[in-house]
């Protein structure tokens, strides 16, 4: 910590605060002076350099660095003594700037840039002001409380992935010889139904020989991983966030427990009998996983808590166990500050880590990096090149800004809802944050933004807010006391006032160079895929849209044609080089597969729909929030299928059905019916000449692919020994 404690310091601003007016500002404290110790310290080594990849400060040779020791408190005194002289201190939004900028220094309002964590002190002091600030404005306005391609692997199908040639984890994998598939194996209270009172994860592994097709083994992961930690009460989560990998002779398991993300690496050189041979732990949520040339990727979120530091007005915390607070933990590690980096959100709650494997030794991670930013649900986009990680920024329903810049009873459009990308560096498990930039919208999914020829694509949603600027009293925690002051708030007049879609292409330095702003006022983005040059985006209110865009020339994308057929495909999957297959949902809520022709991009046409009935219909889910790996698609084949379930008052009724598409025409050749509690973890796929269907609680359903005969059943139930 630094020479002079925040008490002692806030004690000397408010001195100097007190006697403001009648002080003149000294010499050694005036604007220029300070630049020039500034200048003369940096000579001196007295900062900390940092690593940087912000674009502006590139190409102005700048360096980032932070104030370490003595230093910082002594310049911050100096800085606040200037501006609590010249007027500026009362802003409370200069406090929540002058704490931010410790956290991680020359990051410009409104400009998002990348440098690492200063230290989890003065996180922990960022964290207090700025959540007291916005706890406290919130209590006193409880009006603003709303709602809140697949590609072919010799004789098998794989897993419906994102980019061809990176793996993806999922709860049902094959090699073409076996297939092994996850199940969470549930002990429900014997009287109510309503509880669990055992939960395990069971993996199974199953030879895949058609009809002759048996179980060679069904082990226990509480069990297992029992016994390699010596751990009598380690229990997996009741979320059901797990997913597996299967690489040569090695299957990878990531599961929770105890608020963690645990990866588990089996041997399974014998199938019949695979043998823990380390347990890897990060603390968080599991989110998903990549594979890319003998490195693992796992993507894991952790919660911050800031809340947790706060009580009404009223709080204690110690700077020295900031650390031990704040840090992420993994494998018994407090992951080091400089390995957080930081970007220009000043929205912190949560930490997106990237933890990475060397599958050439297991027993450690190779490395962890994490960068702060908001909570909520984020996309993973994992190129070629790049490790994108993009989260929604919502935008508050109130603003701290001077008084003179607002007119009181002004009408305001604001654009809630903005996204922050933030783009990594990635190499042989070396994982290095390169930069972020912020847009205007969200993004639904992976499938919405796309790298291609040194360029990203993205197609956004957006939403704008309608309101009235108020004046209002409010009190808030300056980061010294409790005070009262003249706010100004967005009131609203209408919520959700319009809707929209925008199309965006950057370059390589993250900057905007091409758009189409306003696809389409009022809808939002509902289904997207890039084929190279073309991008074909669903947009949907009472309308299904299929706009075909033009994106040869990045600096000018250009719609090709608009296709409206009723309904909505919110999934979209090129079949082959002139069709593509869109699933979703009719006009009447029914459930619908299109075939669109796309062999001329001016001219898409539907070539044949397929609906089905029932009501209440819900399928084109996967396990957690991963619904494309759900979906089998097979082009060679000519097969595709999915899990569909229909609820009831008193019934659940699950299926999964699979369709041919041959000679340009939609056809249901299977359906069975599979266990209702875990229709989201089903998933088909086929080996050799036979189509495996994977229900993780009852079994295997096997058939022919030629005649679509069910040939074999293998029964989960009389294997169930561990």
């Amino acid at each position: 910590m630094s020479d002079l404690n925040n008490k002692d310091l806030f004690e000397q601003i408010n001195m100097i605060k007190s006697d403001a007016e009648t002080i003149d500002i000294p010499d050694s404290v005036k604007p220029e002076i300070m630049m020039r110790h500034i200048e003369e310290m940096e000579k001196e080594d007295l900062f900390e350099e940092s690593k940087l990849n912000n674009k502006e400060n590139k190409k102005k040779g700048k360096k980032l660095a932070f104030i370490t020791g003595g230093v910082a408190a002594g310049l911050a005194a100096a800085v606040a003594a200037i501006l609590v002289i010249t007027g500026i201190f009362s802003d409370s939004k200069f406090v929540l700037e002058e704490y931010h900028n410790k956290v991680a220094s020359n990051l410009s309002e409104g400009e998002s840039c990348l440098a690492t964590l200063s230290s989890y002190e003065n996180f922990m002091e960022y964290i207090i002001v700025n959540k007291s600030i916005e706890a406290n404005f919130y209590s006193s306005n409880e009006a603003w409380s709303f709602e809140s391609g697949g590609s072919l692997v010799l004789n098998h199908s794989d897993t419906n992935t994102r980019t061809e040639g990176i793996a993806e984890a999922d709860v049902v994998k094959t090699d073409g010889e076996y297939i092994y598939y996850l199940t969470s194996d549930k002990e429900w209270d014997e009287y109510e139904y309503k509880e669990y009172i055992e939960f395990d994860i069971l993996l199974s592994i199953m030879e895949a020989d058609g009809e002759n097709s048996e179980y060679l083994c069904r082990t226990s992961l509480n069990s297992d991983i029992r016994k390699f930690l010596n751990k009598r009460e380690f229990d997996l989560s009741l979320e059901e966030n797990f997913e597996m990998m299967v690489i040569d002779d090695k299957l990878i398991v990531f599961a929770e427990a105890d608020e963690c993300t645990y990866v588990v690496f089996y041997d399974i050189a014998d199938r019949a009998n695979p043998v823990i041979t380390d347990v890897l732990d990060i603390q968080g949520q599991y989110q998903t996983a990549r594979y890319v040339d003998d490195y693992l990727y796992v993507f894991v979120d952790e919660y911050i808590g800031l809340y947790n530091y706060i009580s009404s007005k009223e709080y204690e915390y110690n700077m020295e166990n900031a650390e031990e607070v704040l840090a992420p933990k993994y494998c018994g590690n407090s992951l080091d500050a400089s390995d957080v980096y930081v970007s220009g959100t000043e929205e912190y709650d949560e930490y997106h880590m990237i933890a990475t494997v060397d599958m050439n030794d297991t027993s450690s991670f190779k490395q962890v990096k994490a960068v702060l930013g908001e909570s909520g649900a984020g996309v993973i986009y994992v190129s070629n090149n790049y490790i994108y990680y993009i989260s929604e920024m919502y935008r508050d329903f109130s603003s701290l800004s001077e008084k003179d810049s607002i007119d009181e009873d002004e009408i305001a459009v604001v654009h809630m809802d903005k996204s922050e990308i933030v783009r990594f560096s990635y190499d042989k498990g070396v994982v290095e944050a390169k930069d972020s930039t912020i847009i205007e919208g969200s993004i639904g999914d992976e499938f919405a933004i796309d790298e291609y020829n040194g360029y990203l694509r993205l197609a956004v949603s957006t939403y704008c807010y309608e309101g009235v600027y108020k004046s209002e009293m409010l009190e808030y925690y300056d980061g010294d006391d409790w005070v009262r002051d003249e706010v100004w708030i967005l009131e609203g007049i209408n919520r959700g006032n319009e809707d929209g879609s925008a199309l965006y292409v950057l370059d390589d330095n993250l900057e905007i160079v091409g758009s189409i702003p306003q696809l389409k006022i009022s809808e939002r983005v509902y289904g997207v895929i890039f084929d190279g040059d073309v991008a074909y985006v669903v947009t949907y209110k009472d309308i299904d849209p299929l706009y075909s865009i033009d994106l040869s020339d990045p600096t000018n994308p250009i719609v090709l044609g608009a296709l409206k057929v009723p309904g909505v495909s919110t999934y979209l999957y090129k079949w082959n080089e002139n069709t593509l297959i869109g699933l979703g949902r009719g006009d009447n809520g029914i459930l619908k597969i299109s075939t669109f022709d796309i062999e001329d991009a001016t001219e898409v046409y539907e070539r044949d729909m397929l609906s089905i009935e029932g009501e209440n219909l819900f399928s084109f889910r996967g396990a957690y929030k991963n619904r494309h790996k759900a979906l089998f698609l097979s082009p060679v084949k000519n097969l595709l299928g999915f899990s569909l379930t229909q609820y009831g008052e008193e019934f659940i009724d699950t299926s999964y059905k699979i369709f041919s598409y041959i000679d340009s025409k939609l056809t249901e050749v299977i359906s069975v019916e599979i266990d209702g509690y875990n229709y989201f973890y089903a998933r088909a796929l086929y080996v050799d000449d036979y189509i495996y269907i994977v229900d993780t609680g009852l079994g295997v359903y096997v058939y022919d692919i030629n005649t679509y005969e069910q040939v074999g059943f293998v029964s989960m139930k009389k294997y169930k020994t561990y």
